[in-house]
């Protein structure tokens, strides 16, 4: 008698959810980056907010060095047993990380999420130490502008379930210029980690292989044009919006 083998189950693996959330320090004549302030928050709100499990709240100076050296820490490469709450956050293949950086659009008038990024540092200003780029490669491997998309579907769908509530309707948009100063460079790396893990992703119901990791980008107006505890409130929502589409595929 022959036996019978199926290349995977009918039962769902359940898929926990962690976020690993990142903000920029000041630069410029910003003295406070709201995204800073928004961190701190979530940081000291989770449990009264009941937030999606955040594995870690990091805020990165507004630098090239500081940029790689935080993704170094945050981010370890999948080969690589490390013993830190980051590595741990790894090692298990059922965890769907979800990396949310935050920076700050000083002419914005409203939230934007960030569907791509470029291979292309242009500094406008210097970063905090005192470093200009000017049409660099982010990654000398790669041709310089190559555009690299996060997850478009979850972005549209997240998007528009916000845009539908009358709290957040006419607030948030898709944004696919995130410029070319470090918001950029920092979403360009982060992503292309995504990429470059996707044969240790997580195999779902349906026996396809998904990304164990999803990189977004938020960009945010100054505190002036919407209020700090407003802007918190949108995070804390973006972030349980991500936890239900996860969830729900």
């Amino acid at each position: 008698m022959k036996s019978h083998q199926t290349p995977c189950t009918a039962t769902k693996q359940r898929i926990d959810v962690s976020f690993v959330v990142t903000g920029f320090g000041p630069f410029g004549s910003l003295d406070e980056n709201p995204t800073s302030t928004i961190l701190r928050r979530l940081d000291s709100e989770r449990t009264a907010r009941r937030l999606p499990h955040i594995s870690s709240c990091t805020e990165i100076e507004t630098s090239v060095t500081s940029v790689r050296q935080t993704l170094e820490r945050i981010r370890p490469p999948r080969a690589v047993s490390v013993d830190d709450e980051f590595g741990q956050l790894h090692k298990s293949s059922s965890t769907f990380t979800l990396y949310l950086h935050m920076g700050v659009a000083m002419s914005a008038s409203k939230f934007r999420v960030e569907q791509c990024a470029y291979n292309e540092a242009s500094f406008s200003i210097p970063d905090v130490r005192g470093y200009v780029a000017e049409k660099e490669h982010i990654d000398p491997c790669c041709p310089l502008g190559r555009c690299i998309n996060s997850d478009v579907e979850m972005i549209k769908e997240v998007v528009e379930d916000l845009s539908s509530t009358d709290r957040w309707r006419g607030l948030v948009d898709v944004s696919t210029d995130p410029g070319r100063y470090l918001c950029n460079y920092l979403y360009y790396l982060s992503m292309s980690k995504d990429k470059n893990s996707a044969e240790s992703g997580i195999a779902d119901m349906t026996c396809n292989i998904r990304n164990s990791s999803v990189t977004i980008f938020l960009h945010v107006p100054p505190f002036h044009i919407i209020s700090e505890d407003a802007q918190v409130d949108f995070v804390a929502d973006f972030m349980r919006k991500i936890e239900k589409w996860r969830m729900s595929i």
